[in-house]
């Protein structure tokens, strides 16, 4: 868990890469904290995006359709099958909510409930956790 503070760095930092990425018509597709590294240890290092595997270039008018990603990170629009590049700002939602909270927003025993979940779009913001944000 992370200072809102620090959360915000990191989160400004993620979004940058992203967009990025989006000027150049590069969808990553699985966006998630496993995926940033510093680029050297000390207060000041600074985030680099890595593993694109998953990207892909995209299209503005032509929906992807493949289902890919981490449970815990994954769009829902991704898993019903027909989705775009902002699956990776849901993907960045995720991230910021885990970074300031120590959770995941969605969770379960096993990826089916996760996946399930995230299919339904629904989480809460625990008023234990994110009182003081």
């Amino acid at each position: 868990r992370y200072t809102e503070s620090r959360a915000r760095s990191y989160v400004k930092q993620i979004l940058l890469a992203v967009t990025y990425c989006h000027e150049k018509n590069i969808v990553h597709r699985d966006l998630k904290l496993e995926n940033f590294l510093f680029d050297h240890s000390g207060p000041e290092a600074i985030l680099k995006m890595i593993d694109f595997g998953l990207s892909q270039h995209f299209h503005e008018r032509e929906p992807m359709v493949k289902a890919v990603g981490t449970p815990y990170y994954v769009a829902p629009e991704v898993l019903k099958g027909s989705y775009t590049n902002s699956c990776d700002i849901w993907s960045l939602g995720v991230i910021a909510y885990m970074l300031v909270s120590g959770q995941a927003p969605f969770y379960g025993p096993d990826d089916q409930t996760i996946l399930r979940k995230v299919r339904a779009a629904r989480w809460s913001f625990d008023s234990q956790i994110f009182k003081h944000i």
